[in-house]
């Protein structure tokens, strides 16, 4: 189990359940509907949105992207 919370509304989560994203597609290119730049960590993270307010925020995190 893997908890976090969501910035904005604080509802909280188990990141491991949600769904897996390819980072790349089948041509190479970065899967920029699913991965956004995380300045903290200076690489691509996957993102999702909340499940309760449906912002959207780095999956691992619940920072708001």
């Amino acid at each position: 189990m893997n908890v976090q919370s969501c910035e904005n509304c604080g509802v909280v989560y188990d990141y491991s359940r949600m769904p897996e994203f390819y980072r790349y597609d089948d041509e190479g290119n970065l899967n920029s509907n699913e991965y956004a730049w995380d300045e903290y960590k200076k690489e691509y993270m996957p993102t999702v949105d909340c499940p309760n307010c449906g912002v959207l925020i780095f999956k691992e995190s619940g920072e708001v992207v």
